[in-house]
C-alpha cells in the first residue's frame, strides 16, 4: 500500500517531485502511519472529509532533482526510481550492485538531500542535531560495532530498525568508494 496516496486524499498534502508528502504546515519532513482494519469503509466515513482541503505543493522547481546522487528524480525516468535512491540503497537488504555502491557515494545510511533542497521545506524542519559524530560516524568504528555497542548506540534510531550487518555493509561501501 502506497500510504502516501493514501494521504494525499485525505489530504494532508500533496505528493511532490521528490517522492514525499509536502505539508503546508510541515513541509515534507513528517512521517506518515496508517492502521490496516477489517472495520468497513462505511463506519469510517465520519473520519474522512467529504472534499480534502485544497494544498498547495510542489512547484516542479527541479531543485530536489538536481541535487540527488542517484538521478532517482532526473531525466533517466519521469517518475520516482526508488531503485536510484541514496536512501533506499542504504537501507535495502542484501548485496549491492557495482552502479548502485557508486551511487551511495559516501551515505553511510538514509539521504535527505532532495527534501533539503526542497523549498516548501525552508524554515518547516524543527529537529536538531546534538552530536555531529551521529550524522557522520567514522567508518572504522561501524566497522568494529559489537552487538552490544549497536544496541547501545543505535537502538531508538532510524539506523537500528535496520540492523548492525547493513550498517557494516554500507561501511565497507563507503570506504571502498572513498578510495577509488
Amino acid at each position: 500500500l502506497d500510504e502516501r496516496k493514501f494521504a494525499q486524499k485525505a489530504g494532508l498534502g500533496v505528493i511532490g517531485a521528490h517522492g514525499c508528502v509536502i505539508s503546508q504546515k510541515l513541509g515534507s519532513f513528517f512521517h506518515i502511519g496508517y492502521i490496516m482494519t477489517n472495520i468497513h469503509p462505511e463506519n469510517l466515513s465520519a473520519f474522512i472529509p467529504a472534499k480534502p482541503p485544497e494544498t498547495q505543493g510542489c512547484s516542479g522547481c527541479g531543485k530536489c532533482a538536481r541535487v540527488c546522487p542517484g538521478d532517482a528524480l532526473g531525466s533517466r525516468t519521469p517518475i520516482f526510481d526508488y531503485k536510484r535512491c541514496v536512501s533506499y540503497l542504504t537501507q535495502c537488504k542484501g548485496e549491492l550492485k557495482e552502479g548502485e555502491k557508486r551511487i551511495m557515494g559516501d551515505w553511510v545510511f538514509g539521504c535527505d538531500l532532495c527534501q533539503n533542497a526542497c523549498p516548501m521545506n525552508r524554515g518547516k524542519y524543527l529537529g536538531t542535531i546534538d552530536n555531529a559524530e551521529e550524522t557522520r560516524p567514522k567508518l572504522s568504528d561501524l566497522l568494529n560495532l559489537t552487538n552490544a555497542g549497536f544496541k547501545a548506540r543505535f537502538a531508538g534510531t532510524a539506523a537500528g530498525w535496520r540492523g548492525k550487518k547493513i550498517l557494516q555493509r554500507n561501511a565497507a561501501i563507503v570506504l571502498e568508494n572513498l578510495r577509488a
